[in-house]
């Protein structure tokens, strides 16, 4: 892997594939090595068995030629990821799947030359498991195209409009999903998350940015029992609906609410919570719930409508979080030198990776 050494060029990728080692390589990770182009993917080209290649967040890679290299050589490829590749087109995603009849994994969102019919042809030749896909020439239909010929377990969906039949196309195709995200939409039907519930029991990480309610909390505690990571934004659920929640979803570990209107004084947050973030904390709340929650490894308190974190509150946080290993607090400017100067914080840092941004 040489993910993001923006040093790395074409020449470097050539001389490390040349060794006769290499010709044995499964996995080619060049994500983010802002000088390549092209020419790596025909290097990649030279590598039979390669299963798993990301060539994501490269603005030269990606073209029909590139990609009709690997798909010419490559056959056995399984993952592939071009995020974030401006140059790639329908063309050369439609190489790969007529090359690459065994991909199950694609990640190819913000493609901004792709469209809905590059995505189709692949979904209809290639059994996909995970797919993650979302540009501005992409509509609904790559959601619907993607649950139709394979078998998915994780999607994610990025920037686009999703309509309530669509969804519920989606979810009727997709049973044994497992997780799924939406991000930067326009508009999603309220009705997402109950539609989700009712369909994908199996479900264990959930991330939408959409109208949540307390009916789609509970629906979601019913149904799904194996949840272990929940993301929600802009939601107007209660703290009634957040706890049917962690009642109903014993191995929640990973929480997320990134705007809402609930009153954390009101959430038994179970003890096993590893990770949570919330932007509605005050120096009443954040001390409560490190105490309750003291198997946090990541914390994150940004400061929202409710109030502001000071000293005194963020001093709680060493006292009770011994396993903490990731610390972010933006925009909390209250809080000053003397807490991060004191004592109990000096020795908590010793063992922990902080961001304090």
């Amino acid at each position: 892997s040489t993910q993001s050494t923006w040093g790395v060029t074409d020449n470097g990728i050539q001389t490390m594939l040349d060794y006769s080692c290499c010709s044995h390589l499964t996995t080619l990770d060049v994500g983010g090595c802002g000088k390549i182009t092209d020419s790596s993917l025909h290097y990649a080209s030279r590598l039979p068995l390669l299963r798993r290649l990301c060539v994501g967040w490269n603005i030269e890679v990606g073209s029909a030629g590139g990609l009709q290299s690997v798909a010419n050589s490559c056959v056995h490829l399984r993952h592939l990821n071009i995020s974030n590749c401006p140059a790639v087109t329908d063309a050369g995603l439609i190489a790969i799947a007529m090359g690459c009849p065994d991909l199950c994994e694609l990640v190819a969102s913000w493609c901004k030359q792709l469209t809905d019919n590059g995505i189709l042809e692949l979904t209809s030749r290639c059994r996909l498991n995970v797919i993650e896909v979302g540009s501005p020439g992409m509509t609904e239909r790559v959601v619907v195209g993607a649950a139709q010929h394979g078998t998915l377990t994780k999607a994610t969906f990025v920037g686009m409009t999703l309509s309530a039949e669509a969804v519920q196309k989606f979810v009727a195709l997709s049973p044994h999903l497992r997780e799924f995200a939406i991000h930067m939409f326009s508009n999603v039907p309220s009705s997402l998350v109950v539609l989700l519930s009712r369909h994908c029991h199996s479900l264990r990480y959930l991330h939408v940015v959409c109208d949540v309610t307390d009916d789609s909390l509970h629906s979601l505690a019913a149904n799904c029992p194996e949840l272990r990571c929940l993301i929600l934004g802009r939601i107007t659920a209660t703290a009634v609906g957040l706890q049917a929640v962690i009642r109903g979803c014993p191995q929640l570990t990973q929480l997320v609410i990134k705007a809402s209107h609930i009153d954390f004084r009101k959430v038994q947050l179970p003890p096993g919570l590893t990770h949570f973030l919330s932007s509605e904390l005050t120096d009443v709340t954040l001390p409560d719930i490190v105490r309750r929650c003291p198997a946090l490894t990541h914390l994150e308190v940004t400061v929202g409508r409710l109030g502001f974190i000071t000293d005194t509150a963020a001093s709680s946080i060493p006292a009770h979080c011994r396993h903490l290993t990731h610390l972010s607090l933006p925009n909390c400017a209250r809080l000053t030198d003397t807490v991060f100067q004191a004592h109990s914080f000096f020795l908590f840092f010793n063992d922990a990776i902080a961001y304090i941004i």
